[in-house]
Order: C-alpha cells, then structure tokens, then sequence
C-alpha cells in the first residue's frame, strides 16, 4: 500500500509538470498598458478604475469604467474640434464590466457614479474599438457613497435649491407613459422620493424646473413639503396660472418664516414658454435684504433641430441657437429685474441645457455674471449622460451679489444613481431621495447683507451722487443713484463709447465692461433733470 501510494505521488508530480502554467497579464496604467494584442487574455488591473455610467437595467448589467471620471466634452473645452477631440479621447478610455452571477451592487442595491474598484480580474476582450471585461473573481467597489443631506455652502444666511424635478404632474387626468407618472402607483412613489430630496435639501427658497403647469402641482408639492416637515412654513409664489397641461414650467416655494416675496413674479419666457423663465425677489425676514432670484429652462439638446438649431457636429447638440436666445433674454432683462425690484443682486439659476464651455453659459458670463459653481466646485456635475459628466444645471449671480456668495454645490443624489432606482420600478424601490429625478440640485449659499457697509448702496441712492461698484473684470459695472434713465460712456477725448436707455427708470443700472480698453472714462447718468457723473478707471 505505501509503495503504491509513493508510486502514484511520483507519476501526479511529474504530470503537474506537463500542466499549463496559468498567466496573467497585469494592467498598471490603462492609458499605456491596454492593447487590441490582450484579446482573450487573463488580465489583472492594478491600477484603479473608475465607474462612470450605471445606466442599466439591473443590479448585474453592464457599466462603464475608466481611469477616472470623464467630462462631457464640452463641459472643459471649447465647442467644435477641442471638444471632437475629447470625445474620441473618452470612447479611447472606456472598458465595459460584462453583466455577470456577480452583483456589483451595495446593501441599498446601488452602484454610483464615481466609485472605484481596484484589483479588477478577468478575461479580456476586444472588438471594434471597445474593450470589455468578463470578471473571474467578485470586483468590490468602494468610494463616492451616498450623503443623507447637501455638504456646506458656507455661513449664509439663506439658501436657495434650484432643481429639475422631471415632470411633477401631480393631476391624474394627465397621467400618460410619455410625460411624468403614467398612474397613481407611480405617482404616488414619485411624490415620496421628490418630497424626501426637498425635505433634504432644507432650502429657504426652492426655484424649481418641470412642475406641470396650473396650480393643482405646485400646490400639492407645497402640501407635501408641509406635511413631510410637520409645519404650515411652506407657501408657492403665485403666478395666475390656471391651464393644466402636460406642459411644464418654473415654481417658487419658499419657507414663510425665512423670507417674504417682493412685489410680484416677473414672467420673461419666449410667447408660449413665459413661465420657463420667471424672477422674483424676496426679502431676508432677518434683516430685510433683497434678492432677486430668475431660475431659467432652457431648451432641450434632444430632437432633430433646423435651419439655425441644427446640430452642427460642434458638441453643442441641437436648439443651441433657441438656448442661445434664451440666455440672452436673461441678460437683456437684468436691468429690468434690477429696476422693478430696487436692487441689484441677482442671483440667475436653473436647468440651462448646456455644459459649461458652451455658448448660452458664454453669453452669461460675457454679460457680466459670475459662474459660482465654477467658483466653488469647479470639477463637479450635476448629470451624467453616456458615461460622461458635466454641468447643465447652473449658479450665477451678478457681480454685487458674487461677494456675498458662500458657497455653490451639486447634492448628488441622481446623477450618480441607476436608472433602476427610479420610481417607475418597483424591485428596488424606496421612498428615498435617491433617484427622484435625472438632475442633481444645485444649492447656493447666500449671506445677505455681508457688504452691504462697505459698498454704500444707501448714500447712492442719494438723487444727487452716481455710485459706481462691482469689478469691470467681471464685465459689468452696477450703476446707482436716485433714478436713472439713461446711461453714456465717453472716453478721456470725449468720444462716446456706449449709450442705453434704462428700459424702466429705476435706481441701477448694468454698464457693460467687457470691450473696454485700458484708460480712462466718463459715465454720465441722467435722471430727466440732472446729468450725474463719476470717472471711471480701466486697469
């Protein structure tokens, strides 16, 4: 028996010795190591990877990964063969995680955008420019969890919530599979999630995008708020809206015990859409300071646009030129805004369609507003589409009301999200934040009043003194006296440079800076019987 058993050992290690030898590629650097010549070969990736689309229809399904995260083209470059580029450059940097037994999931069923797994092993396989993974052992992903509330925007004194709530039709007469819930099942799973991001949110003031029009919508998400909140604090700013439709528009909900609207909503959109783009300004209860809040929807990028809104293959998709008008409309109407409210801080939300380098965000800028996301969270988003990330929801704010900005953040609790999660399933389902809509709300922090002193706002609107502030680098200067009706720029020589009329007479007025050259200048404002003056230094 032991001769026998020595004999069978001997022949088993000299068999093991004819066994091929198991090999495994290591990947360290995706950019240097990944090869077309890996097909079907055993890999191991030491380096991380990060997921960056989990657009899919279950726990198990495909999703994307990347050496990190990938911008939208035209989120940090320029429109047209800098952007081009760039999206070939993200195609080049996508790896698929085949659908697999494995569940790439966590104990909530989710997977986020932004989270990293490191170790990753398996087959690999190659075609048509796309490389795809067949894991071998359980990928473990870790990094970007979920937060139960938005992080800080700084000491401030009120905070304002701009989201797309994604077609909130509350009324069940036009429930349908094309726009919002398509019946009360969904609804009803619907109104929980978007009540549970509001409540989180914790906002003063909410300038929201998509509510159905009339009143039978934005009244219940008032009702709701209330409810979810055990008070009577919540109120909508009313608008004489009454035709319900599938169409959506803008709403204000703002806390009562915060804040109290000013005068009355000022409706700007484009004939048929006048509630898409609307401003109103309300005063801090605390200490009386205004602001005014416009919170903008601009056309979509999907459809098949013409003439002027076709897509020109420049990144910027289709209705640019309609997005461009709109954005345009918005900063056309500062001085009106400034003038029928008595105050210059504007602060422009909203969902804008359009990634940050793109034209209609270049028209604000170019107009004189400062881009507070790009100030305060530069490298964020605030959606994902096709694996890439970037801004369409934006913050600016004119230039006197930049300084008393305290911050400017995404609260990402969609974005990131599977599309599984939303409540139009049921397998996944909770009444959580997450994944009530497409968009992630962007919260802005404000502190009223911060430099107020210093700025002199009350002695300008003495009738006899032009008050000049703001920084021309940011391209507009606020103008201020007891009223103005009309503004010139003239250079040293006495050349004019720049003559407006001031569309409703009032006490400011937005004096572009943009082409100006260094030296110096003369602003004359009239008021119908006086001509008021200051110098004005270019440096």
């Amino acid at each position: 028996m032991r001769k026998s058993l020595l004999l069978f050992i001997g022949i088993w290690c000299g068999l093991s010795f004819c066994l091929p030898v198991y090999s495994q590629v290591e990947i360290k650097s995706f950019t240097d190591n990944l090869s077309p010549t890996l097909n079907g070969q055993e890999v191991i990736f030491s380096c991380p990877l990060t997921v960056t689309k989990t657009y899919y229809s279950s726990p198990s399904g495909d999703i994307i990964l990347s050496p990190d995260l990938l911008y939208s083209p035209t989120e940090v470059a320029l429109p047209g063969i800098d952007a081009n580029n760039l999206a070939t450059q993200n195609n080049q940097r996508k790896l698929t995680l085949k659908s697999s037994d494995f569940t790439y999931t966590d104990s909530n069923h989710t997977l986020r955008t932004g989270s990293k797994v490191t170790g990753l092993r398996g087959t690999l396989y190659y075609s048509n420019g796309t490389y795809l993974l067949d894991p071998k052992v359980q990928p473990v992903f870790s990094g970007n969890e979920r937060t139960l509330s938005p992080g800080s925007v700084g000491a401030c004194n009120l905070k304002v919530a701009s989201f797309n709530v994604e077609y909130y039709i509350a009324k069940k007469d036009l429930w349908n599979n094309t726009y919002g819930a398509a019946n009360q099942e969904e609804f009803t799973r619907q109104r929980a999630k978007i009540l549970a991001a509001l409540k989180g949110l914790n906002a003063d003031v909410y300038a929201l995008c998509e509510v159905g029009e009339g009143n039978t919508s934005v009244t219940d998400l008032v009702n709701g708020l209330n409810e979810v909140t055990s008070s009577n604090n919540y109120a909508y700013v009313a608008d004489n809206d009454y035709s319900e439709s599938t169409f959506t528009k803008n709403v204000f909900i703002y806390n009562k015990t915060r804040v109290t609207p000013y005068s009355s909503l000022y409706k700007f959109g484009i004939k048929g859409f006048q509630l898409r783009q609307i401003a109103q300004a309300f005063d801090l209860n605390s200490n009386g300071e205004r602001v005014i809040i416009t919170v903008n929807h601009l056309k979509a990028k999907s459809g098949s646009g013409s003439g002027n809104d076709a897509d020109t293959g420049d990144g910027q998709g289709s209705f640019n030129y309609q997005r461009i008008t709109q954005a345009q409309l918005v900063v056309n109407t500062l001085n009106k805004l400034t003038t029928y409210y008595g105050d210059p801080d504007v602060l422009v939300v909203g969902d804008m369609n359009s990634y940050s380098m793109e034209d209609p965000i270049k028209v604000y800028t170019d107009g004189g507003l400062v881009n507070q996301l790009k100030r305060y969270s530069p490298s964020d988003y605030s959606y994902v589409y096709n694996g890439n990330v970037g801004y369409l929801d934006h913050s600016l704010t004119t230039s006197t009301l930049s300084s008393q900005v305290t911050g400017a953040r995404p609260w990402h609790i969609n974005a990131d999200e599977p599309f599984y999660l939303g409540y139009e399933y049921t397998t996944y389902y909770s009444a959580d934040p997450y994944r009530c809509s497409d968009h992630d709300p962007i919260v802005t922090g404000l502190n009223l009043g911060a430099n107020v002193t210093g700025l002199g706002y009350a002695e300008a609107k003495d009738a006899d003194k032009l008050q000049v502030f703001g920084e021309s680098s940011q391209g507009y200067l606020t103008l201020c006296a007891g009223q103005i009706d009309r503004v010139e720029l003239l250079s040293a020589s006495g050349q004019l440079i720049f003559s407006a009329k001031n569309a409703t007479s009032g006490e400011y007025f937005l004096l572009p800076t943009t082409a100006l050259q260094k030296g110096f200048y003369l602003i004359r404002a009239f008021n119908g019987k006086k001509v008021l003056t200051s110098k004005l230094l270019i440096s």
